[in-house]
C-alpha cells in the first residue's frame, strides 16, 4: 500500500488550520473566565467579605474614663517619630493609637505604659466584632510571612473558628478582615480568572496578556475568515 503525500494546503487552508486550533484554546480559556466570573458574581460582594458578620461596637463615652494623661505629653515622650495620634477605646480602656508611616502602636491613656494586643485581647475583638461565638484559635501573625488570604504584611493575630471563619485583628485592636470559606472559593477562581492561582494578585502578566492577545487574534482572523467565505460565495 502506497502511502500519498500529504496534500498541500493553499494559504487559505493553512489559515483555516491555524484559526480552528487557537479557536479551541481561546474557547478553553473563555470557558474557564466564564465559570469563574460566573462564581464570582453568584454572590454579593458584601457577603464574600463578611460584612453581614460583622456587628457595630459603640464606643464607650471616653470623657467619664477618669483623668488622662494629655496627648501632646505622651506624642513629646515618644521615642519614635508620631505622623498621627487618636484617642480610642480598646475593649473599653482608654487608649491612645499612635501612628507612624504603616507602624502602629497603642498606649495606655492612664499610665502612659505601651498597650500591646494580647491573644486574650484578640479573641475578645472578634467576639466583640462579630456575631461569631465560641472558642477560637488564636495564632499570631508574622509580618514577613503573611497568610495569602490576608494580602497585609502587617503584626497582629489570626482568630480561628470551628466553623472556618477566621477574623484577622491588627496591632492595632482593629478588624482588619473577615474570611469565611465562601471568601476563599471566591479567591480561588479569582486566581484562576487572573491566571494566578499561587499569588492570585498580579493582573499584569505575560499569561494573562498572552491570553488575551489571542483571544483578540482569534477573533479578528475569524472575521477575515467570514469576509473571505462571502466573497468567494459571490465570485460563485
Amino acid at each position: 500500500m502506497i502511502i500519498g503525500l500529504p496534500r498541500r494546503r493553499s494559504w487559505r487552508g493553512w489559515f483555516y488550520f491555524a484559526h480552528l486550533w487557537l479557536g479551541i484554546f481561546v474557547a478553553l480559556q473563555l470557558l474557564l473566565w466564564t465559570i469563574s466570573g460566573l462564581v464570582m458574581t453568584a454572590w454579593p460582594i458584601e457577603t464574600i467579605r463578611g460584612e453581614p458578620l460583622r456587628r457595630e461596637v459603640t464606643a464607650p463615652d471616653l470623657r467619664s474614663a477618669g483623668p488622662l494623661l494629655p496627648l501632646d505629653q505622651l506624642v513629646a515622650a515618644s521615642a519614635r517619630p508620631v505622623d498621627s495620634a487618636t484617642l480610642v477605646s480598646l475593649l473599653g480602656a482608654p487608649t491612645y493609637r499612635l501612628q507612624q508611616g504603616k507602624d502602629v502602636w497603642l498606649i495606655d491613656a492612664r499610665s502612659g505604659a505601651q498597650r500591646p494586643v494580647t491573644a486574650a485581647d484578640a479573641l475578645a475583638l472578634a467576639h466583640a466584632g462579630t456575631t461569631l461565638t465560641g472558642a477560637a484559635a488564636v495564632t499570631p501573625l508574622d509580618p514577613a510571612n503573611p497568610p495569602l488570604e490576608l494580602r497585609r504584611n502587617v503584626p497582629g493575630w489570626r482568630v480561628a473558628f470551628a466553623d472556618g471563619t477566621r477574623v484577622y485583628i491588627g496591632a492595632d485592636g482593629a478588624i482588619l478582615s473577615i474570611r469565611t470559606g465562601l471568601w476563599r472559593l471566591f479567591d480561588f477562581f479569582w486566581g484562576l480568572h487572573i491566571l494566578d492561582p499561587v499569588g492570585r494578585e498580579d493582573t499584569h502578566h505575560p499569561l494573562l496578556i498572552g491570553s488575551a492577545v489571542l483571544a483578540v487574534t482569534s477573533v479578528i482572523s475569524g472575521i477575515v475568515l467570514i469576509f473571505v467565505t462571502l466573497r468567494r460565495r459571490q465570485r460563485h
